[in-house]
């Protein structure tokens, strides 16, 4: 799957839960810009999980990997590519 691909499908799903609306850019941070909260974490997870068909590590839930979109990009590209 092509890397443009994939990040247009992770923008779609956390548009999709983003209660502010529009589209998410790479240096939008979940929390403070897109109100992502933990709840909606919780299903951001789910929701890629169940889209790509790949199961994150326990290792994976760190803010490292989900502070930023392009965070999630690179989490999900180690799955996918």
């Amino acid at each position: 799957m092509d890397i443009n691909m994939i990040n247009e499908k992770i923008n779609f799903i956390i548009e999709d839960l983003s209660p502010v609306g529009g589209e998410p850019k790479p240096e939008s941070k979940l929390k403070d810009e897109l109100g992502i909260d933990s709840l909606r974490l919780v299903e951001l997870i789910v929701a890629i999980e169940e889209e790509f068909s790949i199961e994150f590590a326990l290792s994976d839930f760190n803010t490292k990997n989900f502070s930023v979109v392009s965070d999630v990009y690179d989490l999900v590209g180690k799955y996918v590519c």
